[in-house]
């Protein structure tokens, strides 16, 4: 499709073909609506495509899929993330999604009553826009007084594949969050001489499920829960969390939050035991304290130890990138992530939406959603 074409025929833009643009445009399809999709990439989810190998979802599969269609039941209870990549690259074929590839989009602004987005190729005018370019789109990386220098090698989670290239190696894994397990993991089965997990705040370690029931539902109800709730839900995780008994002599003492109160503080509330607590209580990943600085080839540590890794992999967080594009229209926190979520627009800016920027856990229930209550109330606006 052309720009001209485009600005003829469209009223709603959606910006990036990853899970959440996936979905709202396959839900305004099913509604007869008109919008274009773009994607800077060659390919849908492209940012999946980033991701280490073994990564796994934390949301169950029957929660995890968009809508119109269903996670293929051969993908078990936690899709991997190549399941993922090919269920999203089947799910724009069956919704016959047409998304045009290779479309930057640099700025959106008001226009005349309408947003004028502009891209690498042109500019297209539109009454919605629909921004779903992800919330992990920039990796994080602390700035270390002296990392600069660490002859061995240093890499953000988001450049790590998988834990061939490590074995043998010693390697430092700084976070405790769901990468950091995941890939502490991977390196002590691949055979990794030593693995540490450097830990700053000590993290509420949940079970995937109990009694059956998913972590991630459990997450879910506690996210839409009334305030009032949050500290009866603090501690039925704490008592959760003592279910794996004391790790003080780990390195690990009792996590001081309970779920929502982390989640309130930090963004995030627990981490998943897919089996690092069974890991950390037979030496085969060590806790350490924070990292401070680096000094030659040690790492030297907050409580002014020292190690010596070949490695050191930052699972340090990610952050959106929507400053270039809309950093001017008041529309962001000081998180980078919008003030406002799915069908809700700031009065800043009607008409502007975004999806897929909310807290974890479930980004891809909320998505899911998301992406029905964006349409509809699209759907609801082009009546007027």
């Amino acid at each position: 499709m052309t720009t001209a074409q485009a600005n003829r025929e469209n009223t709603t833009v959606v910006v990036g073909a990853g899970p959440g643009g996936l979905a709202v445009g396959a839900v305004l399809a099913q509604l007869g609506l008109p919008a274009t999709i773009l994607e800077r990439a060659d390919r849908v989810a492209a940012s999946w495509h980033s991701y280490y190998e073994g990564l796994r979802l934390n949301s169950p599969r029957r929660h995890s899929s968009l809508p119109g269609l269903p996670i293929d039941s051969n993908c078990g209870q936690w899709p991997l993330r190549n399941e993922m990549i090919s269920y999203f690259e089947r799910y724009a074929r069956h919704h016959g999604l047409q998304v045009s590839f290779g479309q930057e989009v640099r700025r959106i602004s008001r226009e005349g009553g309408q947003w004028r987005v502009s891209t690498s190729t042109g500019e297209l005018h539109a009454a919605q826009v629909v921004l779903a370019t992800g919330k992990n789109e920039q990796p994080v990386l602390p700035g270390w007084p002296g990392s600069a220098d660490f002859p061995g090698e240093l890499l953000h989670a988001r450049e790590y594949r998988n834990a061939e290239p490590y074995r043998g190696k010693s390697v430092l894994v700084v976070g405790c969050g769901s990468s950091a397990v995941d890939i502490a993991l991977e390196l002590v089965a691949t055979g990794a001489r030593q693995v540490w997990m450097s830990v700053r705040t000590p993290p509420l370690i949940l079970a995937p499920q109990r009694l059956g029931v998913p972590a991630d539902d459990l997450a879910q109800l506690i996210k839409r829960a009334p305030a009032f709730l949050g500290p009866l839900f603090d501690q039925v995780s704490l008592a959760a969390h003592r279910r794996h008994g004391d790790l003080t002599r780990y390195g690990l003492p009792a996590p001081a939050e309970g779920v929502v109160s982390a989640w309130r503080a930090r963004g995030h509330g627990a981490t998943i035991d897919r089996g690092i607590v069974a890991a950390i209580k037979a030496g085969d990943v060590q806790i350490v304290a924070a990292v401070a600085a680096f000094e030659g080839d040690d790492a030297v540590l907050a409580d002014h130890t020292r190690i010596a890794p070949d490695v050191v992999i930052a699972a340090t967080g990610q952050r959106p990138s929507l400053e270039p594009l809309v950093g001017d229209l008041g529309v962001l926190g000081a998180d980078g992530r919008p003030v406002v979520h799915g069908a809700e627009c700031s009065r800043r800016a009607p008409g502007l939406y975004f999806i897929g920027y909310r807290l974890i856990p479930g980004q891809l229930p909320d998505m899911t959603r998301d992406a029905s209550r964006i349409a509809r109330r699209i759907e609801a606006g082009s009546r007027k």
